[in-house]
């Protein structure tokens, strides 16, 4: 898959099968990193997730919707 990071072409390499409309981590993401999604800071990463693996709530902890 080809994509535009800050103006620059970049190749990621699926490592699921990602549904459509779903994310997809474009770096290696740690646990406890922020992620972002249109700007916004969605959740944080709740377990390393490689670039190109499915982001989703099995490895992401919502930050939305909090008390």
């Amino acid at each position: 898959m080809d994509i535009s990071i800050k103006g620059k072409i970049n190749s990621i390499k699926l490592q699921n099968n990602i549904p459509r409309g779903h994310k997809i981590a474009l770096i290696d993401l740690q646990a406890g990193t922020k992620v972002i999604k249109y700007g916004e800071i969605i959740g944080e990463v709740s377990q390393n997730i490689k670039a190109g693996e499915h982001v989703h709530t099995h490895n992401l902890k919502s930050l939305r919707g909090g008390v």
